[in-house]
């Protein structure tokens, strides 16, 4: 068997031990063959935090009270750089005008695979997802109610399903008139004479 994860983040390792005839006096982990973890009582867990990009042979040692020594199957942890990613285009704090097509446009690599999407949000609503490079999506933003100032975000995935969400970038949404966020500008009225009378 074998999982993935990143550097610096902890892995609880679980070890299932049982004795037919007797008890399990302690469980001893490993990683790469050297022994990090004992535990003298069920349920037997250890917790790993890998540092550095890289495979890792898991396994254990379960002693019993009769001096017996059985070992688990050895199973692979793959320790995995997350992707990068970052928004391009638009610039942090740039207006743009409600109903007009904005092009949200990402930058994203993998430095040990490859990148199989970008997702596209602004104000924490999904707006697309791309799967190729160069990566982009069309957001078209609608009149602010309140706060005109809208946060975007592009969340990549890598091929081992590792996933990176970018700094946001705070664009300002101004009304179709073009005056700024708040009440909506709408459409003006129309007016005409349609009769006259005299006196």
């Amino acid at each position: 068997n074998s999982i993935s994860a990143v550097p610096s983040a902890p892995l609880t390792i679980t070890v299932t031990a049982n004795d037919s005839d007797g008890r399990i006096e302690r469980v001893e982990t490993y990683v790469d063959g050297v022994l990090f973890a004992t535990d003298l009582t069920f349920p037997y867990t250890a917790e790993w935090t890998p540092v550095a990009v890289g495979s890792y042979q898991v396994s254990a040692l379960a002693y019993d009270d009769k001096n017996n020594v059985v070992a688990s199957p050895v199973n692979t942890i793959l320790i995995s750089a997350p992707p990068a990613v970052s928004i391009t285009s638009p610039a942090n704090g740039v207006s743009v005008s409600a109903g007009s097509s904005i092009n949200i446009v990402a930058s994203a690599s993998d430095s040990d695979g490859s990148v199989t999407s970008v997702q596209f949000f602004a104000g924490g609503e999904f707006v697309a997802e791309d799967f190729t490079a160069p990566y982009s999506a069309t957001w078209i933003p609608v009149e602010p109610s309140d706060d005109p100032t809208v946060s975007l975000i592009a969340i990549a995935v890598d091929n081992l399903g590792l996933s990176t969400a970018s700094a946001g970038i705070g664009v300002s949404v101004q009304g179709s008139g073009g005056t700024g966020g708040g009440a909506s500008v709408g459409t003006p009225p129309t007016v005409s004479l349609t009769a006259l009378a005299g006196g």
